[in-house]
């Protein structure tokens, strides 16, 4: 067995060395890095000095976003917040679903009722969704 330490949180990782040169995932903090290759020859339990390079697997280990400054865009313009966390699929989405209940309200009255929802919603996503972005850039 082959030992590593996560460059995030300095977790000790044990493999059999199948792993070696891989990108992955720290089980314990979620950390991606590239897992180190034995030496040639010699002790079998040392290794090389890894790049330790990050990679993104989902993640950004970025800048932390401020789960306020998400909710308080998302209140005065729905979507903002989730663009300021950087899902700009979502802030899409949900401007798709504010023009169906455009069409809703124009054509049944009950669009008004489904866009406040929709509004709260997206407040607390976009809050939401800054505190677990933060929980995974640590």
């Amino acid at each position: 067995m082959l030992t590593c330490s996560c460059p995030h949180c300095n977790e000790s990782i044990e493999n059999d060395g199948s792993l070696a040169g891989q990108l992955c995932d720290c089980p314990t903090c979620g950390g991606g890095f590239e897992m180190p290759i034995p030496k040639a020859g010699g002790d079998p339990f040392q290794v090389t000095d890894s790049p330790r390079r990050s990679y993104s697997s989902g993640r950004n280990y970025g800048p932390q976003k401020s789960p306020g400054v998400a909710a308080v865009l998302s209140f005065f313009f729905l979507g903002l917040g989730q663009i300021y966390n950087g899902q700009i699929g979502k802030a899409l989405l949900s401007w798709v679903a504010l023009f169906i209940c455009a069409i809703l309200a124009l054509a049944f009255g009950i669009g008004v009722v489904l866009a406040f929802i929709l509004w709260v919603g997206g407040i607390f996503d976009a809050y939401s969704s800054a505190e677990r972005l933060n929980r995974r850039r640590r």
